[in-house]
C-alpha cells in the first residue's frame, strides 16, 4: 500500500516530474493505472501509467481544450507514463460521496450546483462530439474519468484524457454500423453518468440497469421528480434499443434546452428517491 505522499518509484521514472503520489490509486482498467500527484509547489496533477503496448494513450490531432495536455512522459521498458497538466479532481471527488453509516444518499438539490452540472455535462457532449469526428470513441465515461479544472473565472472546465486503447480511431476499423453503436453507447455512459452526479449515488444495486429501469418507468420516482424536459432527454439518450436511442447530434440540441434538472420540492421533509443504494438495503 502505498503511504500519503510516498514518493513515486524509481522503476516508474517519475521523480524527474517532481511529483509525489498521493494515497492509492484513482482508477484502474485493464491497461492503466491512475494516480492523484502533487508537485512541491502543491499542485494536483493526474500521473496514468499505462502498458507500452497500448497506442490508444496517444491523439494525433485531437486537439480540444476539453482534452487533458500531456505536460511530460517517459518511457520505461514496457510502460508509459504520462503526467497530465495541473487538474483539481473528478466528478467523483467533486459531487459524489459515501453516506455515513445510517444515511442515505442525498441528491443535488442546489439550483446553482445543478447548472454547475449542466455546464460540466455539456463541455462532455462537446469534446465527445469532438472526440467522435475523430474516429475516438470513449468506453470508459463514468464520474471517475470525468476530470476537471477552473477557469481564471471560476467556472469549471472539463478534461478528459483516461482514454482506453480499445476507444482510440476504433471508428477508422469499423462499419457504419459500428461507428452508430459506439457512438449509442458513448451516449447511454453520459446519461448513466449523469444520473449518478444529480442522485449522488456511488454504488447502485443493479447498477446502470437499474438506472435505466427508473428513468423508462412511468410510475417511477424519477418520473415524479425531474422536469418534463429532462425526463425526455434522459429517456431518449437511455433508451434500451440502440437504434431508437438519441444520437450525440440531437442530445446536444436539446440539452441546452434544460433549464432545471428537479421538479420544485414541496416540502423540506420529502424523502431523497432513486434507484436503492447498497447502503440503504433494507431500512
Amino acid at each position: 500500500m502505498l503511504s500519503c505522499e510516498q514518493p513515486l518509484q524509481p522503476n516508474a521514472s517519475a521523480l524527474m516530474f517532481g511529483v509525489n503520489i498521493i494515497d492509492e490509486p484513482i482508477l484502474k482498467v485493464t491497461n492503466s493505472t491512475i494516480y492523484k500527484t502533487r508537485a512541491s509547489d502543491g499542485t494536483v496533477h493526474f500521473l496514468k501509467v499505462v502498458d507500452n503496448w497500448c497506442i490508444g494513450n496517444n491523439l494525433p490531432g485531437a486537439q480540444h481544450p476539453n482534452i487533458g495536455r500531456v505536460i511530460h512522459h517517459h518511457k520505461d521498458q514496457n510502460i508509459i507514463y504520462l503526467l497530465m497538466e495541473p487538474m483539481i479532481g473528478s466528478l467523483y471527488s467533486q459531487f459524489m460521496s459515501m453516506p455515513k453509516e445510517g444515511e442515505c444518499q442525498t441528491m443535488v438539490d442546489d439550483p446553482n450546483v445543478q447548472m454547475n452540472i449542466k455546464f460540466i455535462f455539456s463541455q462532455v457532449l462537446n469534446v465527445l462530439y469532438y472526440l467522435h469526428g475523430c474516429d475516438i470513441y470513449h468506453y470508459n465515461l463514468e464520474p471517475q474519468s470525468i476530470f476537471y479544472t477552473f477557469h481564471p473565472d471560476n467556472m469549471p472546465e472539463v478534461k478528459l484524457f483516461n482514454f482506453d486503447c480499445t476507444t482510440i480511431h476504433a471508428g477508422k476499423e469499423c462499419n457504419t454500423q459500428q461507428r452508430f453503436n459506439l457512438e449509442k453507447d458513448n451516449m447511454q455512459s453520459f446519461g448513466i453518468s449523469q444520473y449518478q452526479v444529480l442522485i449522488n449515488q456511488v454504488s447502485i444495486v443493479g447498477g446502470k440497469q437499474a438506472i435505466i429501469n427508473e428513468v423508462l418507468n412511468d410510475d417511477s420516482a424519477f418520473q415524479h421528480n425531474y422536469t418534463p424536459v429532462v425526463s425526455e432527454f434522459m429517456r431518449g439518450i437511455l433508451h434500451p434499443e440502440v437504434e431508437h436511442r438519441w444520437s450525440l447530434a440531437k442530445a446536444r440540441t436539446d440539452f441546452t434546452l434544460i433549464d432545471a434538472f428537479w421538479l420544485p420540492r414541496v416540502t423540506e421533509d420529502e424523502p431523497e428517491y432513486g434507484p436503492e443504494c447498497e447502503e440503504c438495503c433494507g431500512l
